[in-house]
């Protein structure tokens, strides 16, 4: 199953918003913001650059998410509640927060932190050393970690706010 127009456009909304959060992040936290410039403007270190490709990645990443989302929320939710029903702490956990936010907006903002998590690393380790050539070994900066979970809970949190809530 493949996401329709509404899905698409709650997770470019996600994705955006999710972007800017991990944008302050890396620009406040880590000197790769102008090194990321490098994808727009070749050879040419720019903080303007840097932001272009981040918001582009950050809509790549959310379409990609809502791909993900549409075809396994329903088994994500099934595993949510079988863990529920075995397990009394993990149903004093999620069962308060299911039922003030919603089972759909609880279990999106949490593939969206997973999303993050995945993200973060495969960025940090695949395609980091390739933007920064001086980095020779993966670069998973906490800061830069703690900015993809962020990004991903934004956007698991909003694309489940706009298409579900």
């Amino acid at each position: 199953m493949s996401p329709d127009t509404e899905e698409l456009r709650a997770a470019v909304v996600g994705a955006l918003f999710g972007g800017i959060t991990l944008g302050v992040v890396i620009q406040f936290t880590t000197p790769m913001m102008p090194a990321m410039g490098r994808v727009y403007m070749v050879d040419q270190p720019s903080l303007v650059g840097g932001w272009v490709a981040l918001l582009f990645l950050s809509v790549i990443l959310g379409i990609l998410f809502a791909a993900i989302v549409t075809r396994y929320i329903d088994d994500y939710i099934s595993t949510v509640l079988s863990l529920t029903t075995r397990s009394e702490a993990a149903k004093n956990m999620v069962m308060p927060l299911t039922n003030r936010f919603g089972m759909a907006l609880v279990v999106t903002t949490a593939m969206g932190l997973v999303y993050g998590l995945v993200v973060g690393f495969g960025l940090g380790a695949v395609i980091v050393p390739m933007l920064a050539p001086v980095v020779v070994v993966p670069y998973l900066d906490g800061s830069l970690l703690a900015g993809f979970v962020l990004f991903g809970v934004i956007l698991g949190g909003t694309y489940g706010e706009l298409v579900m809530g």
